[in-house]
């Protein structure tokens, strides 16, 4: 008789355990399980910060190239920007400057994510790559004004960013 009080007992126990576990899976989001001695119920969680936001997928970005080639009979200049390689910048950069019937270009500057400004001045010519297409052009006029000073004229100017594509 002991044993059967015993075993219902302890089936009583499990049925409320269980019953309890799923209670609980069947609450919603922002609420829990609340006890009480004749009932359980689902009610707010004080913890509940608010949904869970979705995991955002990373950003992918791709680098963008640029170049710069000078004939150094003729003062022109050849360009590249937003090439997917620098190989293809500098490529593109010298075939510009030939296009121009200049058969002494030579490959000036080449850069990846970044803008580049050429300031032509009485010795010659300038030029830098920084972050942004200002300071490349603040850049490029403080080497002229400590190399030659003199009639320092923005000649060229131009940006390869790289893009967000996700």
């Amino acid at each position: 008789m002991m044993t059967r009080q015993l075993i219902r007992g302890v089936l009583g126990l499990l049925l409320v355990v269980f019953a309890s576990f799923a209670a609980h899976a069947q609450c919603s989001p922002g609420t829990i399980l609340y006890h009480t001695p004749t009932n359980s119920y689902c009610g707010p969680d004080p913890n509940y910060t608010g949904q869970q936001q979705p995991q955002q997928r990373p950003e992918i970005w791709h680098d963008r190239y640029g170049a710069l080639a000078v004939d150094t009979n003729g003062g022109t200049l050849g360009a590249a920007i937003n090439m997917r390689s620098r190989s293809e910048a500098e490529k593109t950069a010298m075939d510009d400057c030939r296009a121009q019937g200049n058969t002494s270009c030579v490959l000036e500057n080449s850069y990846r994510n970044g803008c580049t400004a050429l300031v032509a001045h009485d010795a010659g010519y300038s030029f830098t790559t920084e972050d942004t297409l200002q300071g490349a052009i603040d850049s490029a006029f403080e080497r002229c004004t400590k190399r030659s000073g003199k009639n320092c004229r923005l000649y060229y100017q131009g940006c390869s960013l790289p893009v967000r594509v996700r």
